[in-house]
């Protein structure tokens, strides 16, 4: 047979690439099974393909419904299962990812940008991994030969799992497999526990790759805050603790107001102390000023810009009409006025009426 594999997301969202581990399982499978298997460049020429095996996992709306709708065409992905991960048959679960399925792709759509060059050289050294099928129980073989012939003591492991809270021995599993000091997991998609313990073991491993976002998704009230913030002086990542988190759904002007104010006084907190924090959104405000407040507020925390008060931050980046949001917000509460014109770096005591 002539398979097609298509990997929809990596062609409609180069910016965002990561290799599709099912693409990946699939080509070794049917490479083995004496079929002849190629990358699908084109979405628009797949003429010459007996079979067509597509896989999307963004969530993003957009369908190839002109191939969904072929029967030649197998299509699965967490897009189409509610971010659920359905597992392959048991003989494709536990075929070796591989990776040179995506040559004509790195040829092709990866090419001519510094950052492509450098995604695919770490990609090429890199290992590609799934802890459990079933989303409970680690089932991982070793045995199989996961790391792949390019990989190195210094390359980066892909945990593909959704739910590694959930999985058994997932971390004493990521522990048993990293080879030395300076190789480190990437998990895949964000991972969420309402269970602050297991967070603080995982975010204290140090091969955690810093980018990685395990999130607490709970409320965090400022007591608690202040503990997390303490102990995350043990911490090689950074946990995501959620703002903009209305627990009524309701997100009117007032919440927003509120929420937003002790989101700033938690910023001046986490840069003052040097906490080993990150924020994000839980969701984020349909209102276009205030979502522009919340994103630049979560980029001058992740990036501790404490030589510059919130405003001048906002200021210096050009976003004049959200300053001047801003400033009307402040006008009738002093307390957000002082916050948005503290600069951090200039604050010497952890003490203050408007310190939380």
């Amino acid at each position: 047979m002539d398979i097609g594999l298509l990997d929809q997301d990596a062609i409609s969202s180069p910016a965002f690439f990561l290799p599709n581990l099912e693409i990946m399982k699939l080509s070794t499978y049917y490479k083995k099974n004496k079929n002849f298997v190629s990358f699908i460049l084109d979405p628009s020429k797949t003429e010459r393909y007996t079979k067509i095996v597509l896989r999307k996992d963004m969530n993003d709306g957009e369908y190839l419904s002109n191939i969904l709708l072929e029967d030649k065409c197998e299509y699965g992905g967490l897009a189409f299962t509610n971010g659920i991960y359905v597992p392959l048959p048991l003989d494709i679960e536990n075929s070796i990812p591989d990776i040179s399925i995506y040559n004509s792709y790195f040829k092709k759509i990866l090419i001519g940008k510094k950052k492509y060059e450098d995604l695919k050289r770490r990609i090429l050294r890199s290992s590609f991994i799934r802890l459990s099928s079933d989303g409970k129980t680690c089932n991982l073989d070793t045995s199989k030969g996961f790391i792949g012939e390019g990989a190195r003591a210094e390359n980066v492991i892909y945990i593909y799992d959704s739910n590694i809270f959930n999985i058994s021995g997932a971390r004493t599993a990521i522990s048993e497999i990293i080879l030395g000091k300076q190789q480190v997991s990437y998990l895949v998609h964000p991972q969420f526990s309402d269970n602050f313990n297991e967070i603080e073991e995982w975010c204290k491993e140090r091969w955690n790759e810093r980018s990685n976002r395990v999130i607490y998704n709970k409320i965090v009230l400022n007591k608690e805050f202040k503990e997390i913030c303490e102990k995350s002086k043990e911490f090689h990542l950074k946990p995501t603790l959620l703002i903009c988190y209305d627990k009524n759904e309701t997100y009117t002007d007032n919440f927003l107001k509120a929420d937003f104010r002790n989101s700033l006084n938690k910023t001046i907190y986490i840069i003052i102390n040097k906490s080993k924090v990150r924020f994000d959104c839980k969701q984020e405000p349909e209102d276009k000023n205030f979502r522009t407040l919340y994103k630049n507020l979560i980029l001058w925390s992740d990036k501790g810009f404490g030589s510059y008060s919130f405003r001048d931050y906002l200021f210096g980046k050009g976003y004049r009409k959200a300053v001047s949001f801003l400033d009307n917000l402040a006008e009738n509460d002093a307390t957000l006025r002082e916050l948005i014109n503290i600069t951090p770096k200039n604050i010497y005591s952890k003490g203050g009426k408007w310190l939380l």
